[in-house]
């Protein structure tokens, strides 16, 4: 769907201290998880921006390995320096290199090993529909537990993004979302909430792909 209207966003940068590995280059169905959720992102975007920190030249080389020419001509690679103060820092970093041309922004995780091509085109439509409704909004995954939990992938409609460019705070989006609570649309991913982050989380992903 490239012409969603949307640019991605792709969050990479974290250093994986509890896996004990860079997470970005774990393989998952052949590819790195890098490679991978790019290429879920260029399925619905014309360019995705992709923010490393922590192994930054070995997400670059692997990109450079596994990506073709036309899907590295898509993509942007920006380097965030402090990206270990919290995931609000790249999501700033990230919504800082915005193209107006665009109508919001798309971001992910790049540790979302079960997200596939199938949740995020319904997911894109949802927000589509949704604009219908609220032209200015968030839409979120969702997941019902004991209570409704809600995390990426989301997209910000454009009138959020410079807002999302001054965020600083170590959680996320959060304090954004819950601000525009009567914007926000969830729609149900309970795929977008397995994620990597343990060596016990990486079984069973390996479980999963043998």
């Amino acid at each position: 769907m490239k012409h969603s209207g949307l640019q991605g966003l792709l969050l990479a940068a974290g250093a994986s201290t509890r896996l004990g590995q860079p997470k970005q280059i774990v393989i998952y169905q052949g590819l790195s998880l890098i490679t991978r959720q790019t290429r879920l992102l260029l399925k619905q975007c014309q360019y995705v921006t992709i923010v490393l920190g922590a192994n930054a030249d070995l997400c670059r080389r692997t990109l450079e390995a596994e990506l073709l020419d036309h899907e590295l001509a898509a993509i942007e690679l920006i380097e965030n320096q402090n990206w270990a103060t919290g995931l609000g820092s790249s999501i700033a970093f990230g919504a800082a290199h915005f193209d107006r041309t665009y109508r919001g922004i798309l971001l992910l995780l790049v540790d979302q090993w079960q997200l596939t091509d199938q949740h995020l085109r319904h997911f894109v439509k949802h927000w589509h529909a949704c604009a219908y409704v609220k032209p200015s909004n968030i839409c979120i995954a969702s997941m019902q537990q004991e209570k409704l939990v809600t995390g990426p992938p989301v997209i910000f409609s454009e009138q959020f993004i410079d807002e999302l460019s001054q965020f600083n705070a170590s959680d996320g989006a959060k304090s954004l979302i819950k601000r525009y609570s009567e914007q926000v649309f969830d729609y149900p991913i309970p795929q977008a909430f397995t994620d990597l982050d343990t060596a016990e989380q990486l079984q069973v992903l390996r479980a999963s792909d043998s």
